[in-house]
């Protein structure tokens, strides 16, 4: 079949702190499978085609990348399918509209969805939209399966991994579970050459910090934790599969030849879980002699991290780790079923740490339970972080979102509401600085926005205290725009941003 994937365009408020331009991994892995099967595929990434592009959807929040008019011209007209990834939940009222434009537009093109906003909610999804046919969970073998079934005119009934349209009655019909692919090395490489590859190697452009071309990969997939407010349960079951080490180099010594590639962005949930699998990845790439840096911008546990493991992921050319304790609080860590052991993190990030990786950690406020005790350790923790040598941290809010067993637990009790356009929009405080709302009983929203700034405060105050040269380095960074830290990457962004709005202002102002 002619089949087009597309990536949606992002949408943030207006007073985000970091926006991430990345390559879509997961659609291109897709894209590659089709192609596998002897399908013919166009992708159309939204975000990579309009990397400069921002424009305002309303007051509050503006689209990164093409609009959903010019995403519906640069559809092949000849496709006989459309699929498109939705990722994030607060995209979805945008997606909605883009999808009736398509479906106006091929009126017989089956249209499929995947990703995990999709996953979260797929009866509302098809009750709500043009899609015809939601894809659950890993998407290559499932996406296959069903062009093969279209172009064989067989019903979608009988491809598991589904929910899709009752042929007689249009209701949603879920098909039998589809089980995880056995190895991810049994999949060709990603479709790097159906998008705008380029266009991201040449800005710099990724998930981690700018440390020149760019290339994400992934070592791993799935998660073996079930933490109560994420929905990788939900979209990835609990297996945890790592590819072959070797593979794993094959694919960096392919995109450094073919690419240019001097950086590599793992997109790994939970990345460094056996200590074994780490440490024969690290050694493979010192013994190899292939010069790049690599980092892990996700969020990381520090289970398998120790001085020794340090010592090799510095060698081998990791610069840039996240941790995701996500609370210094033992009492919340076991709320939110977040199974991690803060001094052992510590003592992980001090090893990091001391052999020059640069460690940024995530921090949420605003979990249903919190108390302001809960909060006063977390703050704490932070400068117990700070003083250790952790160079970066993101304090964030809490937002329910679908798929997750808080989002559940909040529906149950009756204080989310049904899903809706405000719901999702509200979704996007999680990096919203201007406003925030609380989930707990003990703890307000306007606390909540205080207590974020001042904590990112003290932190970052401790920080510079403790080592003044980092304000005359993160200055020279943001001006070579070859970033060591999140921070500096956000600053940069930022400034861009707002010469951006500067310049269209001027610009509007000289038209009238």
């Amino acid at each position: 079949m002619r089949v087009t994937l597309i990536r949606t365009p992002s949408i943030f408020p207006r007073f985000q702190a970091t926006i991430v331009q990345c390559p879509p991994l997961g659609l291109a892995y897709v894209a590659a499978a089709a192609r596998a099967a002897g399908h013919e595929v166009t992708i159309v990434d939204a975000v990579g085609e309009a990397l400069d592009s921002s424009k305002w959807l309303d007051a509050r929040f503006r689209i990164l990348g093409l609009t959903k008019e010019e995403i519906v011209e640069r559809i092949d007209p000849a496709a006989e399918a459309i699929a498109v990834s939705c990722m994030f939940s607060q995209d979805w009222p945008y997606v909605r509209e883009l999808l009736a434009l398509v479906r106006a537009r091929f009126p017989h093109a089956p249209i499929i969805a995947g990703g995990e906003a999709i996953n979260a909610l797929p009866e509302f999804v098809l009750g709500e939209s043009a899609v015809d046919h939601c894809v659950l969970g890993e998407g290559e073998e499932t996406f296959v399966e069903l062009l093969d079934a279209l172009q064989a005119d067989r019903p979608a009934t009988e491809v598991p991994g589904l929910v899709t349209r009752d042929p007689a009655t249009g209701a949603p019909v879920h098909t039998p579970p589809r089980t995880r692919i056995g190895s991810p090395d049994q999949l060709p490489y990603p479709a790097w050459d159906l998008l705008p590859i380029e266009s991201y190697l040449a800005q710099g452009k990724g998930f981690g910090v700018n440390r020149g071309r760019s290339m994400p990969i992934m070592a791993t997939r799935g998660c073996p934790y079930r933490c109560t407010f994420c929905s990788s349960p939900s979209m990835w079951t609990t297996r945890w599969v790592a590819r072959e080490p070797v593979a794993v180099l094959d694919e960096i010594r392919f995109a450094i030849d073919r690419y240019q590639a001097e950086n590599f962005d793992f997109y790994d949930l939970t990345a460094i879980i056996k200590k074994q699998w780490i440490v024969q990845f690290c050694n493979l790439v010192i013994q190899s002699g292939l010069k790049f840096t690599w980092q892990l911008p996700t969020g990381t546990r520090s289970e398998a991290i120790d001085e020794e493991v340090a010592e090799l992921l510095y060698e081998s050319g990791c610069r840039n780790m996240t941790y995701a304790p996500e609370s210094g609080s033992i009492d919340e860590l076991t709320r939110i079923k977040k199974k991690v052991s803060l001094p052992n993190m510590r003592r992980s990030m001090r090893g990091c740490v001391v052999r020059g990786i640069n460690v940024k950690t995530n921090i949420v406020l605003g979990f249903p339970g919190q108390t302001r005790r809960d909060v006063y350790e977390t703050m704490r923790f932070l400068v117990s972080l700070a003083l250790l040598g952790v160079r970066d941290t993101m304090v964030s809010l809490f937002s329910p979102y679908p798929g997750s067993e808080t989002y559940r637990q909040l529906v149950a009790e009756g204080k989310l509401p049904p899903p809706g356009d405000e719901y999702f929009y509200s979704l996007i405080s999680y990096h919203n600085f201007a406003s925030g709302r609380s989930w707990s009983d003990h703890v307000t929203g306007t606390e909540l926005a205080i207590y974020r700034i001042v904590g990112m405060l003290v932190f970052y105050g401790v920080s510079f205290a403790r080592r003044p040269v980092r304000l005359f380095e993160l200055v020279s960074h943001i001006v070579t725009r070859r970033h060591e830290s999140p921070l500096e990457r956000g600053l940069v962004g930022f400034a861009q941003r707002a010469m951006g709005r500067n310049r269209m202002a001027r610009g509007e102002s000289r038209a009238t």
